[in-house]
């Protein structure tokens, strides 16, 4: 049975925030994004939006830091072709007026290393809205 697609991690108004950004960012983070069953986007009720986008930062950076100065937690994309798509749809993303809050860039050594991103305020008409980053990358529709 095949589990991929759009999987979507949802974070309701009684969730406990510790605890779903902890998971949030695993889900997301798992094998770089590239598991079929990791969270495609994260949906977050607009209330706690904010506060899940503070809570969260930390965990994200922490990935960044775990990318450039060991080998254990994260790896690469699985191809130089999949980062160069994956940084192509953050770039139509933003021209269609999404917003990084973090990340969005290439790391700067030996394979195809990308920063955790986020990026918010992603509406209807923008093709991120639909389309799936296979990569570590956090998709917060609707938020600004």
């Amino acid at each position: 049975m095949e589990l991929g697609g759009s999987d979507a991690f949802i974070v309701l108004k009684d969730a406990d925030l510790d605890q779903t950004v902890k998971w949030a960012v695993w889900g997301k983070m798992n094998n770089m994004g590239q598991c079929c069953v990791a969270a495609k986007r994260l949906i977050v009720v607009e209330e706690l939006a904010d506060r899940f986008l503070d809570s969260s930062r930390p965990r994200w950076r922490h990935s960044s830091q775990e990318i450039r100065w060991t080998r254990r937690r994260r790896s690469t994309l699985s191809t130089e072709a999949a980062l160069i798509k994956v940084l192509h749809q953050i770039k139509q993303a933003v021209a269609k007026g999404a917003i990084v809050v973090m990340g969005g860039k290439r790391i700067d050594r030996p394979g195809s290393f990308m920063q955790p991103t986020i990026l918010t305020n992603i509406k209807p008409g923008n093709p991120a809205f639909r389309r799936n980053f296979s990569a570590g990358r956090a998709l917060l529709p609707g938020q600004k």
